[in-house]
């Protein structure tokens, strides 16, 4: 991994997994193995993250799994789900049709992992910060007149999701915002890169416009 070798360390990790059946370290290491690929290997993108959604599945059904590990691969999931959902944004060939590939149940339920993996182990904030930009980019989509449809047509499922999201939101942001000091509080000044960048993420989310 520390020398960039992804192919080598998936080598590695596969032929671990199939000597320890069911070892959840192996499993979540190639979930990320498999994401990372992926980045790099276009044409076999969806494949690779497809490889990857099998380990976090894996990881998720194993009675072994410890909390940090199954609030990792919720995480994980989250991650896939988003990537998912914005190679197909990305791929929209003019506003209407980025406005239905936006409208994709994958943001919806990206948003619902990271905030399960955020539950799950309050000190990492990276999966609440993450569940907190798609619960932002959601409380957008919901204005749309297609937003109905990520609920089968139901308006009651389309408005109490909307309400809840208007609800959960500001009570995330101050749960990250203590997550995130927290952190910068425990690590030494020269280690605090990631979560000075988080601070400054979560302000583009939480400052309003006219400030």
């Amino acid at each position: 991994w520390s020398v960039k070798d992804y192919a080598g360390s998936r080598t590695s990790w596969e032929a671990l997994r199939q000597g320890v059946d069911g070892d959840v370290e192996a499993n979540l290491a190639l979930a990320n193995l498999y994401e990372r690929a992926s980045r790099s290997e276009n044409e076999r993108s969806e494949v690779l993250l497809e490889a990857s959604n099998q380990r976090i599945r894996e990881v998720l059904d194993s009675e072994r799994t410890t909390l940090a590990q199954r609030a990792e691969a919720l995480a994980l999931e989250g991650r896939n789900l988003k990537t998912l959902w914005r190679a197909r944004l990305k791929g929209a060939s003019d506003p209407h049709a980025a406005r239905r590939a936006a409208l994709d149940a994958r943001a919806l339920k990206s948003y619902e992992s990271y905030r399960q993996a955020f539950e799950l182990d309050l000190n990492a904030f990276y999966p609440g910060l993450a569940a907190l930009q798609m619960g932002c980019i959601l409380q957008l989509l919901a204005q749309l007149p297609g937003w109905r449809n990520l609920f089968r047509g139901s308006k009651v499922q389309a408005d109490r999701a909307r309400e809840d999201l208007e609800a959960e939101l500001p009570a995330l942001a101050h749960v990250v915002a203590a997550s995130i000091k927290r952190a910068r509080q425990q690590l030494p000044e020269d280690e605090r890169l990631w979560p000075d960048i988080a601070d400054a993420d979560l302000l583009f989310l939480t400052v309003p416009d006219e400030e």
